[in-house]
């Protein structure tokens, strides 16, 4: 449909989080950036089966949120975005990551829920072998605050990381240390048997996909080709 339309709570339940005031200014403030920043540099247009380098726009083109005038000047009783039109056509034409929409409603903590697709697409960059990524990185992502000592970092990430083994996504994961013993601030994932037979599924999918066009209930689009996604993906 377009537009899309969601409601504040539902993000915020969705993503393992607290429903509070800052919590909807969070959703509200994610919705702006996601309209007036620009996305820069290689995008892959399964239409036309090609990479266009020198693609710049934004991830949607237009919002209103809650309470705000829709362009029939009814008022909106939830928020709506206009996803821009590379979103829409790649979509269709069936370019995007599935995700395990049923396994992240099981995860119960925040940071889980997020690391989970982050890990899935890099442990697909890396073949099925170890993902890395730098924590200062990561906590920009999970909007966290960097943590210096180690310890303290353990204290936030083991929890979900145990939710995610136990689950059975995640085999293990090490806080990568020096010569000397410190930390080096990078740490280090491999994946768990879910992991692997989450990609035999999609495999036997991949074929009768391409025939189907039927909804999709949950996904991650993937924005370059395979290889070029997997030499970004794949570095730290």
């Amino acid at each position: 449909p377009v537009p899309i339309g969601f409601s504040t709570r539902e993000i915020i339940l969705n993503s393992g989080r607290m429903e509070s005031a800052r919590e909807r200014e969070e959703v509200r403030n994610w919705v702006k950036r996601c309209t007036s920043t620009s996305i820069e540099g290689g995008l892959y247009r399964a239409e036309a089966r090609r990479l266009d380098r020198e693609f710049g726009g934004p991830l949607f083109t237009r919002y209103v949120l809650t309470g705000e005038r829709m362009p029939d000047e009814q008022v909106a009783e939830m928020n709506f975005v206009w996803p821009n039109f590379w979103f829409y056509s790649n979509y269709y034409h069936r370019y995007f990551r599935p995700v395990d929409l049923n396994f992240h409603r099981t995860l119960e903590r925040a940071i889980a829920k997020t690391l989970y697709p982050i890990l899935d697409t890099g442990f697909y960059a890396a073949e099925g072998g170890v993902y890395a990524k730098r924590y200062t990185d990561l906590c920009n992502i999970l909007s966290r605050v960097d943590r210096e000592q180690l310890s303290l970092v353990r204290r936030q990430l083991e929890p979900s990381h145990d939710e995610l083994k136990n689950g059975e996504f995640l085999s293990a994961w090490e806080y990568s240390l020096d010569q000397e013993g410190k930390w080096t601030g990078i740490i280090r994932w491999w994946p768990g048997p879910k992991w692997f037979h989450d990609q035999k599924e999609r495999m036997n999918r991949k074929g009768a996909a391409r025939d189907d066009a039927g909804p999709v209930d949950a996904f991650m689009p993937v924005f370059l080709p395979e290889q070029e996604q997997k030499q970004m993906l794949g570095t730290v």
